[in-house]
């Protein structure tokens, strides 16, 4: 009797995504159908690669993090800029805005804003990280790092949507 329940479960979940799946993978005809108040595929964002000063060893700089909605509608849900920073830098507090917060056991390395629904097209959001270099940092470029933009459901253009960025660490 609980294998059949079970099964039964399994079933509705899979009509469920099937259901979402053709929602989101339909032709441009249904871009901007709705799903509860949010519309679907309304939005492009896109990460904008940060270009943050450089620094010595043991310095700081601001890494100011851009999304730009491409449209053409304006965003219809909440989204996230996740920063994450190469080995070498910490990421230091305050955040602006207020809504940014350093990710649970990312040592420093990885930090989460999140923005509201109704970002208009052609419009950004910014996030200000303030980043210190390790004091044992070498000169040169600390690479791996990057800014990514993710919204659930209705950005239509994922591909542009992490930007990788570079630190540059130089001679005191």
């Amino acid at each position: 009797m609980r294998e059949n329940r079970m099964r039964l479960r399994y079933t509705l979940s899979a009509a469920t995504g099937a259901l979402l799946l053709t929602t989101l993978l339909a032709p441009t005809a249904s871009a901007g159908a709705s799903v509860g108040s949010a519309k679907l595929l309304n939005s492009d964002l896109e990460a904008v690669r940060a270009e943050p000063d450089p620094t010595e060893p043991g310095g700081s700089t601001l890494l100011r993090a851009t999304v730009v909605n491409h449209g053409p509608d304006t965003t219809g849900g909440p989204f996230t800029l996740t920063v994450r920073l190469p080995l070498g830098a910490e990421a230091e507090e305050p955040f602006f805005p207020d809504t940014c917060r350093l990710a649970i056991l990312s040592s420093g390395h990885t930090v989460r804003c999140t923005f509201p629904r109704g970002l208009p097209a052609n419009a950004s959001v910014t996030a200000d990280i303030p980043v210190r270099i390790s004091p044992n940092a070498p000169v040169g470029d600390l690479e791996g790092g990057s800014t990514q933009a993710t919204a659930l459901l209705y950005d239509r253009n994922p591909s542009n949507n992490r930007a990788p960025f570079t630190l540059r660490v130089v001679e005191a």
